[in-house]
C-alpha cells in the first residue's frame, strides 16, 4: 500500500473527498432556458423596464459569494480543528463575517427580481421554496456570526454552523434548479 495511503487521517481523507465532490458536482453546469416570463421593456436586448429590475440581476451575481464563503468557513473550520494553527482561525472568522453580510444584499436583491417576474408552473414554486430558503440562510447566517463571536469554536457554533451549511445547501440547490432545470443534480441516466 502507497505511504500516502497509510498516512491518511480520517480528516484529510474527508477534505479530499469534500474537494472531489465539489469538483464533480460543478464540471458541467449547463444552463437551460427557464421556464420564466420576465417583465422586460419591448426591445429585443432585454433592457429591464424599472430600476429596480436591473438592481435585482444583480442577484445572480452576488449570489455564489455567499455560497462559497459559507463553504470555506466550513473548510477553514476543519482546518483549525485539525492542525490547531491560529490562522484558519482567522480565516473562517473573517469569511464568515463576509458570508453574513453578503447575504444581505443578495437577498434584497432576490426579493427585488422576485417581485419584478413573474414565474409561471413548476418555476413558481421553486421560486417561493428558494425564496424561504434564502431569507433563512440569511438570518442563520446573522446568527451563527453572533455565536462565533460570543462563544467562539462552542459546541452550539458548530450545531449552528452544519445547520447554515445545509440551509445556504438548500437555498442554492432550489436556485440551481429554476436556472438549470429540477433535475440537475439528479444521477446521469447512463
Amino acid at each position: 500500500m502507497a505511504d500516502w495511503l497509510k498516512s491518511m487521517t480520517l480528516n484529510k481523507f474527508l477534505i479530499l473527498l469534500l474537494v472531489m465532490l465539489s469538483v464533480q458536482l460543478h464540471c458541467d453546469e449547463q444552463h437551460r432556458k427557464p421556464n420564466v416570463q420576465t417583465e422586460m421593456a419591448a426591445d429585443s436586448n432585454g433592457r429591464p423596464e424599472s430600476w429596480i429590475q436591473w438592481l435585482g440581476g444583480f442577484h445572480l451575481l452576488l449570489l455564489h459569494f455567499p455560497i462559497a464563503l459559507i463553504w470555506f468557513t466550513g473548510f477553514s473550520d476543519l482546518m483549525y480543528r485539525w492542525m490547531k494553527n491560529p490562522i484558519y482561525s482567522a480565516m473562517s472568522r473573517i469569511t464568515l463575517i463576509a458570508a453574513a453580510i453578503l447575504t444581505i444584499p443578495t437577498a434584497i436583491f432576490g426579493l427585488m427580481l422576485k417581485f419584478t417576474s413573474t414565474f409561471e408552473g413548476a418555476d413558481e414554486a421553486l421560486i417561493f421554496y428558494h425564496l424561504i430558503a434564502g431569507i433563512i440562510t440569511m438570518g442563520l447566517a446573522l446568527i451563527v456570526v453572533w455565536i462565533r463571536e460570543s462563544t467562539g469554536f462552542s459546541k452550539i457554533y458548530g450545531i449552528a454552523f452544519i445547520l447554515l451549511l445545509i440551509s445556504v445547501s438548500i437555498t442554492g440547490y432550489l436556485g440551481g434548479s429554476v436556472s438549470f432545470g429540477p433535475e440537475v443534480m439528479y444521477f446521469p441516466k447512463s
